[in-house]
């Protein structure tokens, strides 16, 4: 939805594999997905904070930056 076009498989395979690696960093560390979301509660699992590392990382795309 960002980009207005399907992303190309190999973006597609960065992300996942970011997300599965932030995902692993938060469940071994609690304190960090809590860091990472800004608040403690209902929302601050491991899941949701590696949710938005993708997601800053997918704004942070030139395409997304540079957008008409």
């Amino acid at each position: 939805i960002m980009l207005y076009k399907q992303v190309p498989q190999e973006t597609l395979e960065i992300f996942t594999d970011l997300y599965n690696q932030a995902l692993s960093e938060f469940k071994a560390d609690d304190h960090k997905a809590c860091e990472m979301i800004g608040v403690n509660g209902v929302h601050t699992d491991p899941s949701t904070a590696a949710l938005v590392v993708v997601t800053n990382a997918m704004m942070n795309l030139d395409e997304v930056v540079t957008k008409n």
